[in-house]
């Protein structure tokens, strides 16, 4: 008996090990999904788009459109292809199958991502929105997006041009707004969101940079770029709203002071926070930006069914800065 459980243990590795050869060695892995998520001893792997990879002494620090964090790769021998395969994919503004651990990158494939329909989709009503709100509507709506419980189910509906047809979708999640570590292109899609289902238009307000925030609890949060909604107030400006930050509405000076917080803490590691490229607005259609194209404009990442923007609040729900 124990030799029959011998060798069924002999089997049972040898197909392991060799499933785990034949996936190093090839060296475009198909995802069927938008988004592939493996997860397996703290790893975790996912179709991410570089748009920026600095060396920085024995490291590179790589940017993704995906996530707001600074993530690193050593700069070892053993991961020259992966490094070079980062840089051509930041020029072409192309995805790859990035496995990470505890913010290293440890794996680096090229994927065939499966083509997005979001080129076809068309919201339906956002023309007909106001451009401004009044100065005593800015309270009020700042601190209707600042409450969590405010946030409810809306119906989504998006023309598809190529057929010619409507789709309905739903936008669902709750912003988590005591997590700032990462999250911020959902949370702000989903205030965008909302402030549609008031009558409102807004714009996403970007900037990019080595960030450095201080969040109430002193915790220090790096990042490479930061996004929310600003709206237009009358006699006023353009006013940024981030309850992130604060449940009062901010100058774009302010947010931008705040995602460049130099504050002293004690025991708190970090860079000096500057900015590579400084405050600037989009639509508010913009879910992610991949890139920047030869006129230096944003080449748009959308979300138009929510679907991103559902799952990505979902997975932030209920969890705090480290």
């Amino acid at each position: 008996m124990k030799k029959m459980i011998f060798f069924a243990t002999c089997i049972v590795t040898f197909t392991l090990t060799s499933c785990t050869q034949d996936r190093e060695m090839n060296e475009v892995a198909a995802i069927p999904t938008d988004v592939a998520i493996i997860s397996k001893n703290a790893e975790e792997s996912n179709n991410m788009t570089p748009f920026d990879i600095n060396k920085v002494n024995d490291n590179y620090e790589v940017a993704f459109a995906e996530s707001a964090r600074v993530y690193n790769i050593a700069n070892t021998p053993q991961n020259n292809q992966y490094i070079q395969r980062l840089k051509e994919a930041v020029e072409s503004h192309t995805s790859l199958l990035i496995t990470i651990h505890q913010n290293t990158i440890t794996n680096v494939q090229n994927t065939r991502v499966k083509r997005s329909t979001e080129m076809y989709l068309k919201e339906i009503g956002y023309d007909k929105l106001r451009n401004t709100i009044e100065q005593w509507e800015l309270h009020e709506i700042t601190n209707f997006l600042s409450n969590p419980n405010k946030y409810k189910i809306i119906n989504v509906n998006v023309l598809n041009l190529f057929m010619n047809n409507t789709l309905s979708y739903q936008s669902y999640g709750i912003p988590n707004f005591k997590y700032r570590t990462d999250g911020c292109y959902a949370r702000a899609h989903r205030m965008r969101q909302m402030l549609k289902e008031k009558g409102i238009k807004c714009e996403k307000i970007w900037v990019y940079g080595y960030l450095r925030a201080i969040t109430p609890e002193n915790k220090v949060i790096n990042w490479r770029y930061h996004v929310t909604v600003a709206v237009n107030v009358r006699g006023m400006g353009k006013m940024v709203i981030d309850p992130a930050f604060q449940n009062t509405a901010m100058t774009p000076n302010e947010w931008k002071q705040k995602c460049l917080n130099n504050k002293y803490i004690a025991g708190a590691s970090g860079y000096a926070p500057r900015v590579t490229r400084n405050t600037f607005y989009t639509s508010s259609d913009f879910y992610q930006i991949s890139g920047f194209d030869k006129f230096r404009q944003p080449i748009s990442i959308d979300d138009k069914t929510y679907r991103k923007t559902n799952a990505t609040l979902r997975n932030y729900f209920g969890k705090w800065d480290y």
